[in-house]
């Protein structure tokens, strides 16, 4: 049975990863405009951002996603 891995989302997942956030977008009858996609996207690949994302790959394909952020706390 193949492995489906949790990895850090990379640079080369991006039109992957825009597939299933359009589907969570639309499962949540929202709207989000390219501009907001696009930073989203661009906030994920850089280091001194607070906004992560994982992916959850199975041969190959990108199967699942996980946009988080930490938010400071007392």
């Amino acid at each position: 049975m193949p492995e489906t891995i949790v990895r850090p989302a990379q640079a080369n997942d991006e039109k992957q990863w825009r597939n299933l956030w359009a589907g969570y977008i639309k499962f949540y009858r929202a709207e989000v405009s390219e501009e907001i996609t696009a930073n989203t996207w661009k906030s994920i690949l850089d280091p001194a951002s607070k906004i992560n994302a994982l992916v959850a790959e199975k041969e190959g394909k990108i199967i699942g996603l996980c946009n988080y952020l930490f938010h400071d706390s007392t």
